[in-house]
């Protein structure tokens, strides 16, 4: 870590997994150690990930108020699992923000299991998923709790392409968005959906969407024994090669 970013206050921390924590950019060595120690020493700053290729092995933890994982556009900043799960980001305490911003998620191979985003937790207040673009992934986007609410969460401005299975899953959510993201599937073939919409949901607004192929393009269920969905708004979608 540098002398810099040890006179830092945590409030205005911007720290570069490549100048202060070593990672390698050019997507020889595993990155995943470098990172992580960056996402932790942080604390609620930000983590800058210049431009390059980082080989990746397991997903990061957030679990600070404020966290920030910031790439140099999407194009730019890769995340190359070098196995085939999905898992990358995963939410484990109850946050008040958190945000990943202009980066890629791509595979080696293609992903069979795990999802990019993972919400772990019931107190979750806010987040920010934008100018993310996934490849060859198994899923974009999964929360996992069975009770509590994981609040406003916005995706916007990504691509999701070849995605493996499933798009993007929620359940026990409230006032989620989706705007301007295409989420494309890998196939037409039988239990690929590009968007699950689980038991007790209040509220998602979703507009300017494309969803291309998948055996179904979105279902809305209610499996899990909690109250009904409701209050849903999209407007200028499109399901284009899906049922």
């Amino acid at each position: 870590m540098s002398k810099a970013l040890k006179n830092k206050t945590k409030l205005n921390d911007v720290v570069d997994v490549v100048a202060d924590f070593g990672a390698d950019p050019t997507g020889v060595a595993d990155s995943t150690s470098a990172i992580q120690a960056a996402i932790t020493a942080v604390g609620g700053g930000t983590v800058f990930i210049p431009k390059g290729i980082y080989k990746i092995s397991s997903p990061f933890m957030l679990s600070a108020n404020g966290v920030r994982i910031v790439g140099e556009g999407m194009y730019a900043t890769i995340l190359r699992h070098s196995d085939s799960n999905s898992r990358t980001f995963r939410i484990t305490a109850d946050i008040d923000y958190w945000e990943v911003k202009d980066l890629t998620v791509d595979h080696s191979v293609t992903a069979t299991a795990g999802f990019v985003f993972q919400t772990e937790v019931s107190g979750i207040l806010g987040g920010l998923v934008q100018r993310v673009r996934t490849s060859a992934v198994y899923g974009v986007f999964q929360n996992t709790i069975t009770s509590g609410s994981c609040n406003n969460i916005s995706i916007l401005d990504c691509l999701f392409l070849a995605t493996v299975e499933y798009g993007i899953w929620i359940q026990w959510t409230v006032d989620w968005r989706i705007e301007n993201c295409v989420v494309e599937m890998s196939a037409r073939t039988a239990g690929i959906t590009a968007l699950v919409v689980e038991s007790s949901n209040d509220g998602l607004y979703m507009t300017n969407t494309l969803f291309l192929n998948g055996e179904k393009g979105a279902v809305f269920q209610n499996t899990l024994g909690g109250v009904a969905s409701r209050h849903f708004f999209i407007e200028q979608c499109s399901w284009d090669g899906a049922n």
